[in-house]
């Protein structure tokens, strides 16, 4: 999957918007650990690749998790540094 062509971000952070259990934390939804775990099982098999073993999915699931980590730590950290930045510094936001 991410080895042989490059990882559409864009779609993965849309399919994850699409499941509130994931990432929305005021959701009731995000507590439910089952709703948790068969949202993370749709996107695996959205992503996974014809003929993949089961330790292949596995192993793809824990590098969407570790992906979705990323992405989220990162835009929050940019959040984050744009708010301390004062408004007549000259700096663009």
């Amino acid at each position: 999957m991410m080895e042989t062509e490059r990882f559409n971000t864009e779609l993965f952070i849309d399919l994850i918007q699409n499941r509130p259990a994931i990432w929305d934390m005021e959701c009731p939804e995000y507590k439910n650990r089952v709703l948790k775990k068969s949202s993370w099982e749709e996107l695996v098999e959205i992503f996974i690749e014809d003929g993949d073993t089961p330790e292949k999915k596995k192993m793809l699931g824990s590098t969407l998790q570790k992906k979705w980590k990323s992405l989220r730590d990162n835009f929050a950290r940019e959040w984050k540094n744009q708010k301390n930045i004062p408004s007549d510094s000259g700096a663009t936001r």
